[in-house]
């Protein structure tokens, strides 16, 4: 792997980028250039128990917020979902699926 500093990633509009130090937590891997953090770090943070409960809880006490903010922003887009795919029928033949009959919406 090629080493490059944050700053010249920065510069060069790259999402990664490789030191080749350790992290605090010991990976040698690729970091994001937006926050610095190494790529195993930010992977076990998302699949940890404590980031889930968060925000489990803050959509327990946020829940009709978020939805009136879901539904306004639907009203303000109507177009982002306006194309929609159906298909008529799925085949499975000696385990293959095929799809027969596909329509698009919109």
């Amino acid at each position: 792997m090629k080493q490059i500093s944050r700053k010249k990633a920065k510069r060069d509009k790259l999402i990664r980028y490789y030191t080749g130090k350790s992290c605090p937590h010991g990976h040698i891997c690729d970091r994001y250039v937006s926050d610095g953090k190494c790529i195993q770090c930010a992977s076990n943070y998302s699949k940890s128990a404590k980031r889930k409960d968060y925000h489990k809880k803050w959509y327990a006490e946020n829940k009709e917020d978020k939805l009136k903010q879901n539904q306004r922003w639907r009203e303000e887009n109507p177009n982002y979902f306006s194309i929609g795919i159906g298909i008529t029928q799925i085949i499975i033949k000696n385990g293959e699926r095929r799809i027969q009959g596909i329509s698009i919406i919109g």
